[in-house]
């Protein structure tokens, strides 16, 4: 592993990357235990950890402790696409009626979306300031393409559905084994209840 041209590592990364895409759940692979094999491991699997992040106003001051000193210079110079999640609170449905109401809602969200939004480039104006600073990277040559979006936050984590009883289930019986005098049934599922 220590003699691979690092060529095949970023092969490598790429693809633990592309398979990181297609798995979702628990089961889903994490790329942070790769970083641990080696020096050079740590590089290339950090090149593809960093080209592409996703930050929310909930995790966006997660961000300073990762991005800070030389590790985190050369981790600014890898994001190519920064993804900003504005997360907005649900707010109960009013009437124009209730028009006093609807205004304070607007002007609560639009105080916290400029809050997120100063917070947000507050990071990225400190990014320059760092880069500019080293001058190591000539003008030109690093580009971030910047994302926004908007989503909901969830107050509460939705519980998860309980696993059915596969005992609960009722399989009726084949044609052939039915006696004659009963009726044939739809195919499908039939569900019987306890008491």
């Amino acid at each position: 592993m220590n003699r691979l041209p690092i060529e095949i590592l970023a092969k490598i990364a790429s693809q633990l990357k592309a398979f990181q895409k297609k798995r979702i759940g628990p089961g889903r692979l994490r790329l942070a235990p790769f970083l641990t094999i080696n020096r050079t491991w740590q590089v290339v699997i950090e090149r593809e950890i960093f080209r592409h992040i996703g930050v929310d106003t909930d995790s966006l001051p997660q961000l300073t402790p990762i991005l800070s000193g030389s590790a985190g210079d050369r981790r600014i110079r890898l994001i190519q696409k920064l993804e900003f999640h504005y997360l907005r609170n649900l707010v109960p449905f009013l009437t124009p009626t209730q028009l006093s109401e609807l205004r304070e809602q607007q002007r609560q969200a639009n105080e916290s979306f400029s809050e997120s939004m100063k917070a947000l480039f507050g990071h990225l104006k400190g990014w320059e300031e760092r880069l500019d600073a080293s001058r190591t990277v000539a003008a030109g040559q690093h580009q971030m393409r910047l994302l926004l979006g908007k989503e909901f936050r969830q107050k509460e984590a939705v519980p998860p559905m309980p696993p059915s009883h596969t005992e609960d289930i009722v399989v009726p019986p084949l044609p052939a084994q039915s006696p004659a005098n009963v009726p044939l049934e739809a195919p499908g599922r039939h569900f019987a209840r306890r008491p």
